[in-house]
């Protein structure tokens, strides 16, 4: 009986798992979205991606997630605030933000399936390891991932931008909202 029970829960394991064991590449599609927002001393701010790159290989037990915003990329309401925002992040000399997935496990539940990514997260030259949760759904094409993440800009070496000769300050955390749709490679 109690070999018989393990032999289920296996099969059971497997079954669950299946869609995630095959390898398989993933690419970004145009309708992901990435945005930060944060607060500072006079109103709410937040920039939004117009461009991402992403690429995902997926065997099952590994995944090689990279995900690259160029600061460049990031547009708020006010030409002011992008201008501070591509300073701030040092946008000359690092042009881009990136993560780099290490590990990863998936925890099952009742509703979508949670990924927990460690990886390296780069921003304005200074590399972190950062823990991630996300949904994660399958959908007719592939995955997606949707999720946020809270981080403060003096971990990474950014000073929270000022304006008004000081007088506005941002605050100096921050809080990364992400839906990144992945198509399936044929």
């Amino acid at each position: 009986m109690e070999r018989m029970r393990k032999t289920q829960t296996a099969a059971l394991l497997a079954l669950l798992a299946a869609p995630w064991a095959a390898a398989a590449n993933y690419e970004l599609e145009p309708q992901s979205r990435l945005r930060l927002e944060g607060d500072s001393t006079l109103h709410a701010y937040a920039s939004e991606a117009t461009r991402l790159e992403a690429a995902l290989e997926w065997t099952g037990d590994r995944a090689q997630l990279t995900l690259r915003v160029p600061v460049e990329a990031l547009r708020s309401a006010h030409k002011g605030l992008d201008k501070n925002l591509r300073k701030a992040l040092s946008a000359d000399k690092h042009p881009d933000i990136e993560f780099r997935l290490s590990r990863y496990s998936i925890e099952e539940s009742t509703g979508p399936r949670t990924v927990v990514g460690t990886g390296a997260l780069t921003v304005a030259g200074v590399t972190r390891e950062r823990t991630v949760r996300a949904a994660l759904r399958e959908t007719a094409t592939g995955l997606t991932l949707e999720g946020e993440h809270a981080l403060k800009m003096t971990d990474f070496g950014v000073k929270p931008p000022t304006a008004l000769l000081g007088t506005v300050r941002a605050k100096d955390e921050i809080v990364v909202k992400f839906t990144l749709d992945l198509r399936r490679k044929p």
